[in-house]
C-alpha cells in the first residue's frame, strides 16, 4: 500500500502550495502513517520519497493527502490493483514524452525559419543566445525546460544543429553531446538534421 503513495506523490501530484517549514524527515514519516495495511517495509518508500522529491515537494503531497480530497483519493486508491497503477506510471510518462518531442520540434521549426532567413543555423553555446535570436520573431516562447524540468541542450553551427533531452533521469550522455554520433544515446531525446535519432521508434 506504501507503493501506492509512493506513485500518487512521486508521478500524480506537482502540486504548488506551500506549507508551514517542517523536516523532510518528519514530513515524509507523515505520510507514511497516512497508510495502513502495509504490504513493504516503511524504509524502501522513505528512500523513495528522499531521493525523489525536495522537502517542499513532500510538504505539497502532504497538503494534498491530508485534505479531504486527498483522502477521499487514498480511499479510492485503495481499491486498485498493481496492473492499475503500472497503466497510470505509464500514462504519466508517455504523456511527458511527447510533449517533449512537441516542443523540441516547435523550438526546430523556428530555428530553420530563422535560418532561411539568415542563410545559416545559429552558432551559439546558451539557450540564453539562441533565445534572444527566435523569440519573439520566430517563436513567441521558446520552451527551455522539457516535461522532466531539465534544460534543453542546444548544439550548433553555421551549418546545422542538434536538441537534446536528457530524458526522465535529466542525464545526458556523452554521445548525445557529440553531432557526430549516431547511437549510444541512452533515454536521451535527440533531434538534428529535421528528424529525431532518439527515441527509436518515436512514440505515436
Amino acid at each position: 500500500m506504501r507503493k501506492l503513495i509512493v506513485v500518487i506523490a512521486v508521478v500524480l501530484f506537482p502540486l504548488t502550495a506551500l506549507v508551514a517549514s517542517q523536516s523532510k524527515t518528519a514530513a515524509i514519516n507523515q505520510l507514511l502513517k497516512l497508510v495502513d495495511n502495509a504490504d513493504e517495509p516503511p524504509a524502501a518508500h522513505f528512500e523513495a520519497f528522499d531521493r525523489a522529491r525536495t522537502e517542499a515537494q513532500v510538504d505539497e503531497s502532504l497538503i494534498f493527502l491530508t485534505s479531504p480530497a486527498g483522502r477521499q483519493l487514498l480511499a479510492a486508491m485503495r481499491e486498485m490493483n498493481a496492473a492499475q497503477i503500472a497503466l497510470v506510471d505509464e500514462a504519466s510518462a508517455g504523456s511527458k514524452m511527447k510533449r517533449t518531442l512537441a516542443d523540441i520540434r516547435t523550438l526546430a521549426n523556428s530555428i530553420d525559419a530563422l535560418a532561411t532567413d539568415s542563410n545559416a543555423y545559429p552558432a551559439v553555446k546558451t539557450l540564453d543566445r539562441l533565445e534572444k535570436l527566435v523569440s519573439p520573431v520566430y517563436l513567441l516562447h521558446m520552451p527551455r525546460l522539457d516535461a522532466w524540468g531539465h534544460e534543453y541542450l542546444y548544439l550548433g553551427d553555421a551549418k546545422g544543429y542538434r536538441i537534446v533531452s536528457g530524458g526522465p533521469d535529466g542525464k545526458i550522455t556523452e554521445a548525445s553531446r557529440k553531432r557526430s554520433a549516431k547511437s549510444g544515446f541512452g533515454d536521451d531525446i535527440v533531434y538534428e538534421g529535421g528528424d529525431f535519432l532518439a527515441p527509436n521508434p518515436i512514440p505515436e
